[in-house]
């Protein structure tokens, strides 16, 4: 249950992220400079929070194959 819930939390904040950065792109000749820079300030803070729980993952999951494969 704790993995689903880190799964989902970490599926949201790709899709906030990727929302932001969709918005970006399709408003970039219309919105100001000001939101620009908060839009990407918002991207970078995902972002920091989403890289620690992907090395997480990762290295759970090297760590599962490394088990499997010495056949534990």
């Amino acid at each position: 249950m704790k993995e689903l819930k880190e799964n989902t939390m970490e599926s949201f904040l790709m899709l906030a992220a990727l929302a932001l950065i969709v918005i970006l792109f399709v408003k970039r000749n219309t919105i100001s400079f000001d939101t620009y820079i908060q839009t990407m300030t918002q991207i970078s803070i995902i972002s920091i929070f989403l890289v620690p729980q992907f090395m997480y993952n990762a290295r759970k999951k090297t760590n599962k194959k490394l088990k499997t494969d010495d056949g534990e």
